[in-house]
Parts: structure tokens; sequence; C-alpha cells
């Protein structure tokens, strides 16, 4: 049996429904966290996923995301907090997006995720 080290705690994961995000999800619930993931074109996928992380017994939800907009990421914060009581434990950058043709900054969004959080 697995053991639940993540038990009492949530984590939010942008692109969670597909990939890498979604691999990195299924292995956070399997821990035993709660799992919020994010996603923007890709519902389908992301309900799938989710259908995927409840079966470990888990709260999981997903939420429509970009990442690129300030207002997006705060929202879905939030939701993330309304969805599950537990404490925070981790933000997982696993979205990959583009900004004006430059590729968004992960180390930068993940400090200022960290620091509306705190």
């Amino acid at each position: 049996m697995t053991d639940r080290l993540l038990q009492g705690k949530s984590t939010l994961i942008t692109g969670g429904a597909r990939r890498l995000g979604r691999a990195t999800a299924l292995a956070m619930a399997r821990a035993g966290a709660d799992v919020a993931i994010t996603f923007l074109h890709s519902a389908r996928e992301a309900q799938h996923t989710v259908i995927d992380l409840s079966s470990f017994g888990v709260r999981a939800v997903a939420l429509r995301c970009d990442i690129t907009d300030e207002k997006s990421v705060k929202a879905a914060i939030k939701e993330t907090g309304a969805n599950s009581p537990k404490a925070m434990g981790a933000v997982i950058k696993a979205a990959k997006s583009r900004l004006e043709g430059k590729t968004v900054d992960g180390k930068a969004l993940s400090d200022k995720v960290r620091t509306r959080l705190q």
C-alpha cells in the first residue's frame, strides 16, 4: 500500500489535465493530497482526470485558468481554497504557455503564487 505522505494537504497543478501535469496530479492524489488542476482548452481531459483523481479517495476539482492572466490565476487559487479546507502544500506549474512570443517564467509565477498564499 502506498504511503499517504500528503494526507491533509492540497495542491494546485496548472496544466494538470494532460501529459506531465496529469501524471503529477495522479501522483499527488495517490499520496493523499486533495488536487485542483487547471486547464485552458482541455475541458474534456480535465474532467476525466478529476474522475481518476477522485478514485484515490481525495477531493479533486478542475478549474479553467489562463496562467498568463493574473486575475485568472487569483481566481483559481481562491477557488482551490474554497474546494479544499486543507493547507496548500504545493503549487506546480506544468502548463506550457507563451506571452508575446516569450515563454512564461515558471519561477516568477511560482513566486507570485507563493506570495499570494502567505
